[in-house]
């Protein structure tokens, strides 16, 4: 993750779900997302961009993740109510 530009801090909050990643880019290199916004985040895999989102938007924002898949939609539902997020669907 880091050689496509993600933080240190944002590696850390994908905890052991990076080992799911599988995008190709990095988003949050751009979108520059603050506490209270909400996110939308197509083709959310596994949800690690969702997962490290959350975190930017805080309990007064919200993170909807979307994908073609399923089974990783699922598993990223699981992962966030593993992780308590509430403010992630």
């Amino acid at each position: 993750m880091t050689y496509i530009g993600y933080t240190p801090e944002q590696i850390k909050i994908a905890g052991s779900d990076a080992y799911n990643y599988q995008g190709v880019g990095n988003p949050h290199k751009f979108a520059h997302i603050k506490n209270g916004e909400k996110v939308l985040d197509l083709g959310s895999g596994l949800g690690i961009d969702s997962f490290i989102a959350s975190a930017s938007v805080g309990e007064e924002g919200s993170v909807v993740g979307i994908d073609i898949s399923k089974s990783e939609v699922k598993h990223a539902g699981e992962r966030a109510k593993a992780r308590g997020l509430k403010n992630l669907e």
